[in-house]
């Protein structure tokens, strides 16, 4: 219902994404007898299959590449030019969760462990900023980018930070 509601392609995705998470139970085996014994996992078998698997995993592997790298890419260029500094923010984060996703997606012990380092820097930074847009909205009214100029001379100084510097 969400595909065919969204009125955005921020929302198509966000609902299309959730669609994965959604249908994945529908394509786990029950765990019967007869589910359970499909074969194997290996990727290198002596099974008359193995070819098609090998097969089905490198169109895997380049479909979530693509789907990761056009994600980055469609994130990270609306994110250059919203003017909003939450509208931004939020394509900038679509972007990085990519990267992640693309991390981890190299089935690798260094691009998984640099993609969760990267989950955990985003997930601080992203927050960081949320916070710091905010801070921005409600002491000088500023929403947008092209509204910041000068805004470090209009913050008022906090409490304490005069006699810090001085000393």
């Amino acid at each position: 219902m969400g595909i065919a509601m969204a009125g955005n392609v921020f929302t198509f995705f966000v609902f299309y994404e959730l669609l994965t998470l959604a249908t994945f139970p529908l394509v786990v085996p029950r765990g019967t007898p007869k589910a359970m014994h499909g074969g194997t996992l290996a990727m290198i078998d002596d099974a008359p299959h193995s070819q098609l698997q090998a097969i089905f995993l490198l169109l895997l592997i380049a479909g979530v590449g693509v789907k990761a790298a056009l994600t980055i890419v469609w994130g990270s260029f609306r994110a250059l030019f919203q003017d909003d500094l939450k509208k931004r923010l939020a394509f900038s984060t679509v972007s990085q969760v990519s990267y992640i996703a693309l991390g981890v997606g190299l089935f690798g012990p260094v691009g998984t462990v640099g993609g969760l380092v990267h989950r955990v820097h985003q997930g601080i930074m992203k927050i960081t900023l949320f916070f710091c847009a905010g801070n921005y909205a409600e002491t000088l009214g500023i929403h947008k980018v092209s509204e910041i100029d000068g805004a470090g001379r209009r913050m008022p100084t906090p409490p304490g930070a005069r006699s810090a510097g001085r000393a």
